[in-house]
Parts: C-alpha cells; structure tokens; sequence
C-alpha cells in the first residue's frame, strides 16, 4: 500500500479498534506491534499516529473519542462517547467534509462546556456542616458532611441556595431540589446518573476536568463538562452545564 492515506481509517468500526489496540498496547507497555488494521507501526515508516484516525461523516464514537483523548487528553466516559460521536457525524454531515481535530475540540467545547444559560452559577463556598467559616478553595474538607452556598444568576437576578450533602456535588445538587423559588423549581427535574473526572495534563497547576451525567426523562442523556483547578468547581460546573444543556436547543452548525 501506499498513498498519503495508508494508515489512515475513516471507519466507524475500524477506527474504534484501532483506539482500543493502541490504548492496549501502551497500557501493557508492548514492544512488539499489534494493533488492528495497522499491519506496520507507521513511526518505522517516518509517519505520525496523528494520520491514523481522521474523522468525517463515516466514522464513529472511537475516532471521535480518540482525536479527544490523543489530541487535547479529554478520556471521555463511555456512554459519552456514543452521543458526542453523533454530533460529530452531523457536524461532517452538514459541511460535507473531514473535520480537523480544532473543529472536533471547538463542537465539544460548545456541546458540553460552554453554556452559561438560562442558569449561571456565579459564586459557592462550602465549609464543614458544623463549621461557621466558609472556604471556597477548600479541597482536604475530612468530613462526610458539607454545607454548600452558592448564587445562581437567573434572567439577571441573583438567587441564593444553600445545600448539604457528602461532597460538594452532592451538596450542590441536594441545595437544588431544596428550592421553592419559581424561577429555580425546573431545577429539580433531573436524576444524577454518572459522574467522572481525571487531571488535564501533568504539574502542580494542573487542572481537573469533570463530567456529570444526569437524566431529565427524555429519549437521551444530558452531559456536562467543568474544567478548573480546583476539582470541586469543576464537578460543580460540569453539573450546572449539564442542567443548562437539558433547557436549551442546540445545533451542530
């Protein structure tokens, strides 16, 4: 075989054993090369793995949770990567082209990341349920049971809750289903199903990446995605974009 495209696969199928085959095979630390629809290591050709896996409207979840994982170290949960594969393949659908790995990271950040409405969390500090003092930085918080504030900016007004639970999530979403504010009582319509979260990148500054999960009673899940250093709002955030993205309607254009 030759030609630019040699190891490259646009497959749905093909394309999520070769992101198994390769995560295997540096898991195991394997020497010797052994990964589906890849004959050759394409390094011992002068090639990239980068070339491996391009993704337009044919390919699946794998390539597009492989261009996340090897491109930008988002490690997306599994049921996650069905439904972002999806919005890929409408995204290439409806340009009628391959999409770049900036394209793909610009779709996912708007999917899951940014969505600052109806609901915007502005400020929380949590503290232990028997301390009077709040921390919002706090992050080595011993105990089981916290108490969480945090404002809640809706139409440009400003709605306090207060909630507690065994971690800041939980806290958070208990201090949710607490409220009879109008404005705030579409907030309870949801079940939190799934929650992940692993570093982005390496050092002490590093920041931590969240994905919630949650169920609203429609046909697919909701997902939202939080990014900070500090893990607590990161998990917080990615469950208010979780919210926000069951309210609104959005398109792949």
């Amino acid at each position: 075989y030759v030609g630019d495209l040699v190891f490259t696969a646009f497959s749905g199928s093909h394309q999520d054993a070769i992101r198994k085959g390769m995560k295997a095979r540096e898991s195991r630390g394997e020497y010797v090369w052994q990964v589906p629809y890849l004959p050759l290591d394409p390094h011992d050709l002068g090639r990239e793995y980068k070339e491996i896996i391009r993704i337009n409207s044919q390919s699946g979840k794998g390539g597009a949770a492989y261009i996340m994982e090897s491109e930008f170290g988002y490690n997306m949960p599994k049921a996650m990567q069905k439904y972002f594969g999806k919005v890929v393949k409408r995204r290439s659908d409806s340009m009628g082209k391959e999409l770049s790995p900036q394209e793909i990271f610009n779709l996912f950040e708007k999917w899951y990341i940014n969505i600052e409405t109806p609901y915007k969390l502005t400020k929380y500090k949590i503290s232990s349920v028997d301390s009077d003092s709040f921390d919002v930085d706090s992050n080595n918080i011993e105990t089981n049971n916290l108490l969480l504030e945090a404002v809640i900016n809706f139409n440009g007004h400003d709605y306090t809750i207060k909630g507690t639970g065994n971690g800041p999530v939980d806290a958070f979403s208990n201090a949710l289903m607490q409220q009879d504010e109008e404005e705030l009582k579409s907030l309870k319509n949801y079940k939190f199903v799934h929650y992940h979260e692993h570093a982005l990148g390496e050092g002490s500054h590093v920041k931590g990446v969240a994905y919630i999960q949650i169920d609203t009673g429609c046909t697919e899940p909701y997902f939202g995605i939080g990014i900070s250093e500090n893990i607590n709002t990161a998990a917080i955030s990615a469950l208010m974009n979780a919210i926000n993205k069951s309210y609104i309607k959005m398109d792949v254009n």
